[in-house]
């Protein structure tokens, strides 16, 4: 149980604290100390108009992955940001969040007038495994077509049918 519960942690937060209960307990004391100081200032400083300051903010919310599904939706905001660096990075942000919390804007982003972020979000989408399969999807060509070889047992299947 304990293993598989360090195993559960390190895939959730991308951290190596081993099946340690000290120091994840202290991280998690640490995460939720931040949080409660920093999320409103960062929720703040992602809707400043200098993109300084959003990207900055980006950067540190980025940078913490407990709570990642309110993180998402705090971050979901840049896509508003009139920079469209800003725009880009937050798509880059989403998707190193790992959330799919995001999904609804990152969408939106699709549409941006900006190239650059259109395809940051659909990078963003793809690395989430949230995005559409379509035509410009590696994925979608390969999941999309169907086979020209068809396996024995499809028959027989059929034939019980």
């Amino acid at each position: 149980m304990r293993s598989a519960a360090a195993w559960a942690l390190e895939r959730a937060t991308g951290l190596r604290l081993r099946a340690d209960a000290a120091r994840w307990r202290a991280w998690l004391r640490a995460e939720t100390l931040w949080f409660e100081r920093e999320g409103e200032r960062l929720g703040r400083e992602l809707r400043d108009p200098s993109a300084e300051v959003a990207i900055r903010a980006l950067g540190e919310l980025a940078g913490h992955r407990w709570r990642r599904h309110e993180l998402a939706r705090v971050a979901s905001s840049a896509l508003e940001h009139g920079g469209p660096r800003v725009r880009r990075l937050a798509c880059l942000a989403l998707a190193r969040l790992g959330s799919g919390a995001a999904r609804a804007a990152l969408e939106r982003a699709l549409e941006d007038e900006d190239e650059g972020v259109a395809r940051a979000a659909r990078a963003a989408l793809e690395t989430l495994g949230l995005a559409p399969l379509g035509e410009g999807s590696p994925a979608g060509a390969i999941l999309g077509q169907r086979s020209r070889n068809e396996f024995p047992w499809s028959r027989n299947l059929r034939r019980c049918a």
